[in-house]
C-alpha cells in the first residue's frame, strides 16, 4: 500500500490527480473479462470477475477509494494535514475489506483479526514513513 500512495503522491504533483484512479479501474476491468492482468498469487485459471468477489474485494475497492481521497493532497498541506488525509485513505481500504469480509465469511467470526490487525502495526509505519516523505518528494518535483 505504500508503493500505492507513494504513486499517488506523484501523480498528483504531476497534476494528473485521477490517473492511478484511472489505470486501477482500467486494471480491475481486464481482470473481470480475464484478460492479461492479473491480481497477486492468482492462479493461472479461474481468474475474473469470480475471483474478484472473493475475500479481497472490498479491499480492491477501497484502493479505489484510496486513491481518490489521497489525491486530495495539496502540495501546500503541512505534516499533519497530510497525515490525515493519508489515515483516512488508507482507513477506507480497511473499513471496505472489513465490510465484505464479514459479509463473506459471516459476522460471528473475528473479522477485524482475520482482515485487519496483523497489518496494523506495518500500514502506521507505512503511513508514518511516507507522510514524513511527502515534503521531500515536493522539492524533489520542484528541482525537477
Amino acid at each position: 500500500m505504500i508503493l500505492l500512495m507513494c504513486c499517488l503522491i506523484w501523480s498528483r504533483m504531476l497534476l494528473l490527480p485521477n490517473s492511478i484512479l484511472c489505470n486501477l479501474i482500467k486494471y480491475f476491468c481486464n481482470s473481470f473479462v480475464d484478460f492479461h492482468a492479473r491480481f497477486s498469487n492468482s492462479p493461472e485459471k479461474g481468474v475474473g470477475l469470480v475471483y474478484f468477489t472473493g475475500p479481497t474485494m472490498g479491499y480492491l475497492i477501497g484502493f479505489l477509494t484510496a486513491c481518490y481521497l489521497a489525491s486530495k493532497i495539496k502540495i501546500d498541506d503541512n505534516f499533519f494535514v497530510v497525515l490525515f488525509k493519508l489515515i483516512i485513505a488508507t482507513s477506507t481500504i480497511y473499513i471496505l475489506g472489513l465490510i465484505w469480509l464479514g459479509t463473506l465469511i459471516g459476522w460471528d467470526k473475528p473479522i477485524f483479526a482475520l482482515g485487519a490487525k496483523p497489518f496494523l502495526l506495518a500500514e502506521i509505519f507505512k503511513i508514518m514513513l511516507l507522510a514524513l516523505l511527502t515534503k521531500q518528494i515536493i522539492k524533489i518535483k520542484k528541482f525537477i
